[in-house]
């Protein structure tokens, strides 16, 4: 798809899709790219930058979205994949004849690439020095699983703030070596776990429609069914009444697709397509890459063609300040959330009591976090900036 965005912008190597089906017919309704989060300096509590980053986490956000414009469409009487649910009036469900699924890339970061093989552990432990041969083919397809201890698997895992060189990925368990250096971000084995169980339309949409889920996830890259099946709903027996079915998918990555960079790409069906910068969790105006001289100077100076730093850093700068609050940041969809509540004639409150309302949704997110904390998975991390719009 050409999109006008510069191509530096656009290498990932993860990506997310949520696509819809009905009656044999798929449509892409959300797509999103990406792999860090918010840099501390930018996190905020009003709700303009957005914390997590990551293809899946910004995929939800967009497939939240989709599913506000719907609604909207179900009040303005056109096509909608909601209809009224007999059984409880205040609330829409999806037509029985409409399913979503969701489409990764590659293993999510946390738990899903973390396994046990004792295989693979004595290849991780070979060392030239001993003479050992050559690494088989098999580590060079598994180097991003990472073989653990069996009494660690499962276990939450938060985003770092900073590179550990005792910790392979960008999530870790936390521990107490590692807590100084974590951010309270859990990583998106542990967040899609959880929406597993509460849904993906999140707590304000659950005051208006019965929970949304995928029945079938497909993975690519770095896929193993056992350790997926444990982070995705395994470790959560008794908790979540419906796991999803798993698929492997083959993905062939581009041959850039190990180059990640600090930019995210996020669009839903009914909007435009953004670039979020993930150090500030906002957007880049799409007028921002249209602009030549901008363009070039950028192109140019970021490249490092011309070796010159300060005009590096002249460059970035000019990009940060053009930076805008995303239409897919909270504060954003708070405000068209709201105004649909306005023309269904519901009452609106803060951001953080209209969630608290939502007491299904918080019932199943609490017996979540207990359970995980009562078989001795960790403590899901407490949220250092509450919105306070």
């Amino acid at each position: 798809v050409h999109t006008g965005i510069p191509e530096q912008y656009t290498l990932k190597h993860n990506a997310a899709f949520v696509v819809k089906v009905t009656d044999g017919e798929t449509e892409p309704v959300a797509m999103a790219s990406g792999s860090k989060i918010i840099s501390a300096e930018h996190d905020t509590s009003k709700g303009t930058a957005i914390r997590d980053c990551t293809a899946s986490s910004l995929c939800v956000r967009a497939f939240r979205s989709y599913l506000l414009d719907q609604l909207k469409h179900l009040y303005h009487r056109r096509e909608s994949v909601f209809i009224r649910d007999e059984d409880d009036k205040d609330k829409y469900k999806l037509k029985s004849d409409v399913g979503f699924v969701l489409i990764l890339n590659s293993s999510p970061m946390g738990d899903c690439k973390f396994y046990n093989n004792d295989v693979l552990q004595n290849f991780m432990a070979w060392d030239p020095k001993n003479g050992d041969e050559p690494l088989p083919k098999l580590m060079g397809r598994n180097k991003r699983l990472f073989p653990l201890d069996k009494d660690l698997l499962g276990k939450l895992q938060q985003y770092r703030r900073m590179k550990l060189a005792s910790v392979l990925d960008q999530c870790c368990i936390n521990s107490e070596q590692s807590t100084p250096y974590l951010s309270d971000v859990v990583s998106p084995s542990d967040k899609l776990a959880l929406r597993n169980v509460t849904g993906f339309q999140g707590a304000l949409l659950s005051s208006l429609i019965q929970p949304v889920r995928f029945p079938d996830i497909y993975v690519g890259r770095s896929f193993d069914r056992k350790a997926i099946e444990r982070a995705l709903f395994g470790r959560l027996e008794g908790v979540i009444a419906e796991p999803p079915r798993i698929h492997q998918i083959m993905w062939k990555p581009s041959k850039m697709a190990d180059r990640t960079t600090l930019y995210g790409m996020v669009w839903a069906r009914g909007g435009t397509i953004e670039v979020i910068r993930s150090d500030n969790g906002c957007s880049i105006p799409l007028d921002f890459f249209t602009k030549k001289k901008v363009e070039e100077d950028m192109l140019g100076d970021l490249s490092g063609t011309n070796g010159d730093d300060d005009a590096a850093r002249r460059a970035d700068l000019k990009e940060l300040k053009s930076c805008i609050p995303s239409r897919y940041c909270s504060l954003n969809f708070y405000k068209r959330y709201t105004l649909l509540m306005q023309l269904l004639k519901k009452p609106v409150q803060r951001c953080e009591d209209l969630k608290l309302s939502s007491i299904s949704y918080q019932l199943e997110k609490k017996k979540v976090k207990l359970f995980y904390s009562e078989k001795n998975l960790g403590d899901w991390p407490k949220r250092t900036c509450k919105h306070d719009f």
